[in-house]
């Protein structure tokens, strides 16, 4: 499920100017053909806000990947329905037992005491926090 919109409405009337937005070449000499940005528009509605876009992305090689995830639908319909929006939760870090303890400071206890003591199982400093352990509740095996 999206945790965004998927669509929004709006109106281009007042961006339909008469500078030209697009031009190529024919082949010929003086065939430089350009088209105004309401001749686009009359043609391929989206495709002025799709120029658009593409100017504001950053110019290098994801900006391909990134324009083919924009979707324009001319008009009202779509193939979304609505949805409601599901809050996205981070889920837990794991933590890989590198068998790496160190002494924490006086009056410091970990946030998770389990995974703390994993790996103070092994550590060089094992003898140092065992009687820290035992402050905690907790029994090194």
């Amino acid at each position: 499920m999206p945790t965004f919109c998927p669509c929004a409405v709006f109106s281009m009337e007042g961006f339909l100017t008469s500078k030209p937005l697009t031009c190529h070449p024919t082949g010929y000499p003086g065939g430089l053909k350009t088209h105004t940005a309401r001749q686009v528009f009359d043609k391929k509605p989206e495709q002025v806000l799709r120029a658009a876009v593409s100017g504001m992305l950053p110019k290098n090689t994801l900006r391909k990947a990134r324009m083919r995830k924009l979707r324009l639908f001319p008009g009202d319909e779509h193939p979304f329905a609505p949805s409601d929006l599901v809050p996205w939760e981070m889920p837990p870090r794991k933590l890989r037992d590198k068998g790496i303890g160190w002494a924490l400071p006086e009056g410091f206890e970990p946030m998770n005491a389990d995974a703390y003591l994993k790996r103070v199982k092994t550590s060089r400093h094992r003898a140092e926090m065992e009687g820290r352990a035992a402050e905690w509740g907790q029994d090194i095996e």
